[in-house]
Order: structure tokens, then sequence, then C-alpha cells
């Protein structure tokens, strides 16, 4: 009589060596995974699909590199703009600050010359011993007419004692001074010059002092007595 647990494990021996022998059947008969070679790789390249795709990105890539170009061009543009803008405020407004200034000089420079007479008048008054009531009279006259003339922004000229500029003085004549001190230096003062807002509108016309060195007397060639010398 036989076993049954013999025979159990009997069964068991002969499964387990047919599931070996399965998995060496089904492990041979898988193939290894095969690789692409390079001429497979070069035949992707030039699929026509793939170089259009690569024309694009590079179309798009210049396109972008230009933009970014003009981009920084337009942004250093603006800020140069920018910055002109205080500049160009202040220029204008110096042009018409010049303008009025100029416009306002040439309407009351009508009264430059009436003034100038009167104040010749009245030092002829003071010189000739004229009744004091008549003068005080011209002199608040002049008076009224250069205190109309300050408020509206113009000012005097009047450089007596100051070094010659031909900027704001026009030389009449020139006068012999002693002093090295005064030469080229305003002596009198012809006429009131005036300006506004540094616009010369009527130069002073004044005389100006020049020094000359006084020559230096000639040195005898020969000290000695001539008859000594015979």
């Amino acid at each position: 009589m036989n076993d049954p647990t013999e025979k159990n494990e009997k069964n068991h021996e002969d499964e387990t060596a047919n599931e070996s022998t399965v998995d060496e059947e089904s492990t041979d008969n898988v193939e290894p995974l095969e690789l692409p070679e390079s001429d497979d790789v070069d035949l992707m390249e030039e699929d026509p699909v793939v170089t259009e795709l690569q024309d694009k990105v590079t179309s798009l890539q210049q396109q972008n590199s230009e933009l970014t170009a003009r981009l920084r061009t337009l942004s250093a543009a603006y800020q140069r703009q920018t910055e002109e803008i205080p500049a160009m405020k202040e220029r204008i407004e110096r042009q018409m600050s010049y303008r009025e200034s100029k416009r306002r000089g040439e309407v009351v420079s009508l009264l430059f010359e009436p003034v100038e007479n009167l104040r010749r008048s009245l030092d002829l008054l003071k010189k000739a011993d004229i009744e004091e009531s008549h003068v005080n009279g011209l002199d608040l006259v002049v008076k009224s007419f250069m205190d109309g003339f300050h408020k509206l922004g113009i000012q005097e000229i009047s450089p007596k004692g100051e070094v010659f500029d031909p900027n704001f003085h026009e030389a009449l004549m020139s006068m012999p001074v002693n002093d090295p001190v005064l030469n080229d230096t305003v002596i009198e003062v012809y006429s009131t010059g005036y300006k506004a807002d540094n616009i010369v509108l009527k130069p002073a016309k004044v005389i100006v002092g020049l020094y000359s060195a006084p020559e230096e007397p000639a040195e005898n060639e020969s000290t000695d007595d001539p008859e000594e010398s015979e």
C-alpha cells in the first residue's frame, strides 16, 4: 500500500520541474531591445517635419533678438527724452525771460535820453545857484523816472571808478593819468547806461584813464671831462 504523503511530495517536485522548464523556455523566446543605429538618427534629423520645426525655432529666435534690440533702443531714447525735459523747460523759461526783459527795455529805452537831459539840466542849475525850490522840483522828477525804471527791473550802469568793461561801457575817449592804478579805469561817466537782467539796453558812455610810464633819462656814455681826455 502506497503512502499518500510520498505521493503528494512527488507531485510537488514534478510541478516545480515543469515551472522551471517553462521559465527557461519563456526566457529563451524574449528578443533583446535593439537601439536605433546612427543612420536611423540621421534619417530622423533629415525628416522634413523636424527640419521645418528647426527653421521655425531659428526664425523665432532671430525675431526675438531683433525685438529685444529694438526695445533697448526705444528704452534708451525714452530715458534720454525724460532727462532732457527739465533742461528743455529751463531753456524755454530762460528764453522767455530774456525776450520779456528785452521787450520791456526797448519800450522804456525811449525815455533814457530825456532822463539824461533832465540830469544835465539839474547839474547846471545846481552850479548856477538857482533857487532851491526849482532844483528840488526837477530832482523829484528825475527820481520819479528812476523809481519807475527800478519797478520794471531796469538798473543803471554808472561805472565811475570801475575797470572798463566793453560789454557794459562805451569809451568815448582816453584821458592821461599819472597814477598807474587808474589805467583802464572809468574816470568820468558822460551818460548813464541801463540794463535789464544783465541785458544791456544802453551802454554807459565813459572816459577811460590811460597811464603812460615816464621815460627814464638817458645815461651819459662817459662821465670823463673832455678837456682831461685831451
